[in-house]
């Protein structure tokens, strides 16, 4: 689970320093937030 996580803030500080932005690297974290949302409720409901 923490190797999960550390790639999963590697790709978001990929996308701030790519765009010079923070914006792109907070759309890809709430669109990560809501894929565990969404798969966590499928998968427990």
């Amino acid at each position: 689970m923490a190797l999960l996580m550390v790639a999963t803030s590697y790709v978001f500080t990929l996308c701030r320093l790519r765009s010079g932005s923070l914006w792109p690297a907070m759309v890809a974290h709430s669109k990560y937030n809501l894929a565990m949302i969404v798969g966590i409720f499928l998968y427990f409901a």
